[in-house]
């Protein structure tokens, strides 16, 4: 009990203090760079460049999803619908298909004829037929006599035109496009819709990394500490038996040990944001940066200050 009374009689005196120092561990920032505005970490001083590695952002479609399909997933059959190996790609019968199509507000799915596949950029030209809203323009010498007429009867002409039916005609509309972007007419939907899933999942942990390592890089480099010579020399001393080939390249092998130290360097750097990322109040700074998520997000529930 005397020993009970001792430490409660320590926090009496010293809650200020104690209290100024909880408040500073816990808003303590350990990475970098950080936006005071939005209190949260960023890819760059520059806050709009995180663009370039964001799910939402438009600068990520520079990366084609074509680079995260599976062709094992492919479920058509291309040598029997379209001329190739010595042919032109051109497809042997009529072939439709859905591809995305751009009425001048929006995308939507839309049946096309699919025309062409191209075996070295591995894109198919597909064709649009859409039924477009044609400019009323008088354009016969009757048209513009009957218009001129009414205005002398002191008749409302855009009024006339306005309740006019309006006229359509035929628009052709051709463009390439991969295969993630075009449905098969023939083909299952639903596996369709699953393989282009996967590729997304895939390209967004692509994303998600290279989101991680490019925050990490930014971390100052005063916070990874420099490998010891003698490690260097341990190195080389493991290479004995290889000492002659060493000697013959010398300059390739300082360059594979100044990419080892320079590995190290993000290794450190990486195990600082881990650490970081052990801290709730760090955690809620990060996460606008939408990094991997990892066993520290769902497991760890340390503060900073603590080890493990």
């Amino acid at each position: 009990n005397a020993q009970r009374k001792d430490v409660l009689s320590y926090h009496d005196i010293h809650r200020e203090s104690v209290l100024i120092n909880k408040d500073v561990m816990q808003h303590a920032k350990l990475l970098q760079p950080y936006d005071a505005d939005t209190q949260s970490y960023q890819l760059s001083e520059q806050r709009n460049d995180e663009e370039l590695y964001s799910v939402q952002h438009k600068p990520a479609i520079k990366i084609p999803l074509r680079y995260f399909d599976q062709p094992d997933l492919e479920t058509v059959a291309f040598e029997q619908l379209f001329n190739l190996g010595d042919g032109d790609g051109t497809a042997n019968q009529e072939i439709f298909g859905f591809a995305k199509y751009y009425d001048q507000e929006k995308f939507s799915w839309q049946r096309c004829k699919i025309l062409s596949f191209d075996e070295r950029t591995k894109q198919f030209e597909i064709e649009f037929t859409m039924k477009v809203k044609e400019d009323y323009i008088k354009t016969s010498e009757e048209e513009i006599a009957e218009e001129n007429k009414a205005a002398k009867e002191g008749k409302n002409i855009a009024e006339i035109r306005a309740n006019q039916a309006p006229a359509f005609k035929e628009k052709i509309i051709k463009k390439c496009v991969d295969r993630l972007h075009l449905r098969f007419e023939a083909e299952d939907e639903a596996l369709f819709n699953q393989r282009v899933h996967v590729a997304m999942e895939r390209k967004n942990a692509y994303l998600a990394l290279t989101r991680y390592w490019s925050f990490v890089a930014l971390q100052r480099d005063d916070t990874a500490p420099d490998v010891q010579q003698t490690v260097f020399r341990n190195i080389l001393n493991r290479l004995q038996d290889i000492q002659a080939i060493i000697v013959d390249n010398e300059a390739f092998v300082t360059q594979l040990l100044i990419r080892f130290g320079e590995a190290f360097a993000m290794a450190m750097k990486a195990a600082l944001v881990e650490y970081a990322r052990l801290n709730p109040m760090e955690q809620r700074r990060l996460n606008a940066l939408q990094l991997p998520v990892t066993q520290n997000d769902t497991q760890c529930t340390a503060y900073i200050g603590t080890t493990r």
